[in-house]
């Protein structure tokens, strides 16, 4: 996606999809319309590829499961830091996106890591990924 074409609200706008954080079966259509808005807004080509400590770059959207936490955090202290004002755009664009589509118990699970992510959607969709069978673990324990 071209910057000319790029539009915010659109790019921010509410998810249809809802993680309750009380059914399992409401996480994957979920995350993915997360990823087909990823997808649309051309995050998938910039502020979702993370340089890897060997300096291979890999996509979240592909291979989430071949990074760390850490490097996630990582990736998204250079965006806020280094980063081009675009990115740091984006990645609230993102963050609105997610936020829209999570209830307040899913929240709640995720307050302990509310200040590493910030308003980084990219580093939120990490957590969401990484955190999900261990919050959904969690969530069917206490109902």
């Amino acid at each position: 996606m071209s910057d000319t074409t790029y539009d915010s609200a659109k790019a921010s706008a509410d998810l249809k999809n809802k993680f309750t954080g009380r059914e399992a079966e409401d996480f994957p259509p979920f995350i993915l319309e997360v990823q087909q808005r990823a997808k649309d807004m051309g995050w998938d080509k910039n502020i979702l590829v993370v340089t890897m400590p060997n300096g291979k770059k890999l996509n979240i959207l592909e291979n989430y499961g071949d990074m760390s936490w850490a490097e996630a955090l990582k990736a998204k202290r250079e965006r806020w830091s280094s980063g081009t004002d675009k990115d740091r755009s984006q990645a609230i664009d993102m963050h609105k996106a997610i936020m829209s589509g999570v209830s307040d118990i899913a929240l709640e699970k995720m307050t302990p890591f509310e200040e590493e992510i910030g308003e980084d959607g990219p580093a939120l969709y990490m957590l969401l990924l990484q955190k999900n069978l261990y919050m959904m673990n969690v969530f069917v324990q206490s109902y």
